[in-house]
């Protein structure tokens, strides 16, 4: 029994570090590159800012005149009976006739009271949103790679953090078993040991379905399959030199968020003047070239033709509209308001997430140091108390108890650090740094 008990434990925490150091390094700047090249909402955000440049390109082409070629034909076959004034008398049976026409027309507006400019202007801002809106996407998306990647290398360390316990609990499993097996421990402390150890394994399995878990939401955003093996850097890098005020300089400057808002704000300012222009008179000038010729059987003209040049000039004015026209100046200016109320709406909120932000940063800079002190004294507790524990002079309970301790303090500071990074995360993100 003991025998077995020894071969389980010794070979329980190894597999997964194992099959794990086997796999090469899948750094934060693959995944970054991988979700760049194959994540859908970036495919899909690029797709929509390539159909705003097309909105534009067709906005553009109200400048110039249109150009229309139109032609036709078309025959008869006709029974007549005529009688002339001089009294002579025509029949015709099965009479043929055709006509035949062409037109080359042109029509160009040349003025809409300055409409088709703030057109063209409007859809320049929407492909300019169309692109932020995409920039938007990729700062998203390499947020939330980057969180994700750190939060499995965060998982990761908790459970190197907890295989650690693990093996102090293997060592009380042992030396119980050890004891029992001479005569000078208690049935009592092996089963106690036993227990704690099992609680241990079963906190260790669960950690590794924590990491498979995250691995496999990595897996998604990236958008390759989700059943893909890799292994994550040790350590959470962070960023221990930002300051407030660049961050916020850079806020302002660079937030995609707050460039939409600036640039809907635009389009609203831009959708007035199109309604505005409604006040002034449209002038168009066309022209056409036109050809008919028609040939017949019956009647007193064997064949017509005609063609030439037709130009002409049209002015067209709104005088009154049943106050509609007012009415839409109205409304278009509310909202020219309303989307400077919204502009100024979320450059509070993005400020106040800063501060939060920052804040966060600044105190899970501090616990950090404050956890890394108390890691450093759990860990020499245990040290004291394993070496007691092999002499005989402390009980089960006092190692588990300095055990916990050091496993607490463990998680403590890596949290700490997790949520540094987290904080770093969203200021960059909200800063537009990435």
């Amino acid at each position: 029994m003991k025998k077995t008990v020894r071969i389980f434990l010794t070979i329980g925490t190894s597999i997964i570090f194992t099959g794990a150091s086997s796999q090469d390094i899948f750094t934060l700047e693959d995944a970054v590159r991988t979700g760049l090249e194959n994540n859908y909402s970036i495919k899909i955000s690029a797709g929509d800012e390539e159909i705003a440049a097309t909105n534009l390109g067709m906005a553009k082409s109200a400048l110039f005149p249109s150009l229309e070629l139109t032609g036709g034909a078309d025959g008869r076959s006709t029974n007549s009976d005529l009688t002339f004034f001089d009294g002579r008398v025509q029949s015709r049976k099965n009479a043929q006739s055709s006509s035949y026409n062409a037109a080359l027309a042109l029509d160009w507006t040349i003025f809409d009271g300055f409409g088709m400019f703030a057109s063209i202007d409007k859809y320049e801002e929407l492909k300019s949103i169309g692109s932020l809106n995409a920039r938007l996407t990729v700062l998203n998306t390499v947020s939330d790679i980057v969180s994700t990647y750190y939060d499995i290398v965060r998982l990761k360390q908790e459970l190197k953090s907890i295989a650690e316990a693990l093996d102090i609990s293997r060592l009380r499993v042992n030396q119980a078993d050890d004891r029992y097996f001479v005569g000078t421990g208690s049935k009592l402390e092996l089963l106690n040991s036993r227990v704690d150890f099992n609680e241990d394994t079963s906190s260790f399995v669960s950690q590794q379905e924590a990491v498979k878990t995250a691995k496999t939401r990595l897996n998604e955003i990236l958008a390759r399959d989700l059943s893909t093996t890799f292994d994550v850097a040790d350590t959470i890098i962070i960023d221990m030199d930002l300051r407030y005020e660049d961050l916020r300089t850079r806020l302002i400057e660079e937030n995609p968020q707050l460039a939409i808002a600036q640039a809907r704000k635009k389009v609203a300012e831009l959708e007035y003047k199109e309604i505005r222009a409604n006040r002034y008179p449209t002038v168009s000038v066309n022209s056409s070239y036109n050809f008919v010729k028609s040939d017949s059987e019956s009647g007193q003209l064997l064949s017509n033709q005609s063609y030439g040049l037709n130009y002409g000039i049209t002015a067209s004015m709104n005088i009154f509209s049943g106050f509609l026209q007012k009415k839409q100046e109205r409304s278009a200016q509310i909202v020219v308001e309303n989307q400077q109320l919204v502009y100024d709406q979320l450059l509070q909120t993005v400020e106040s997430d800063l501060t939060i932000a920052f804040s966060n940063y600044e105190n899970s800079k501090v616990l950090m140091q404050l956890e890394e002190e108390n890691r450093e004294v759990a860990r020499q507790n245990l040290d004291i108390t394993l070496e007691m524990f092999r002499l005989g002079n402390i009980t089960q309970l006092e190692l588990r108890e300095a055990q916990q301790n050091l496993l607490l303090a463990e998680n403590r500071f890596i949290d700490a650090k997790y949520q540094a990074k987290l904080a770093e995360i969203a200021l960059k993100e909200l800063s537009g740094a990435f």
